[in-house]
């Protein structure tokens, strides 16, 4: 009964911390970024 299908494991790009939990962005000249949930919650609320 596992049917949850797992992301792969990533580096975040801001913290260089390797996370499963993570957002990927895209830019429009198609480069992809992968930010960490803490990290984007810290951008979230403007945090420095």
């Amino acid at each position: 009964m596992d049917s949850i299908e797992h992301k792969p494991v990533v580096r975040c790009e801001r913290c260089d911390r390797e996370t499963d939990e993570y957002v990927l962005n895209l830019t429009p000249d198609n480069i992809t970024s992968f930010i960490c949930w803490t990290c984007q919650e810290r951008d979230d609320k403007n945090y420095t």
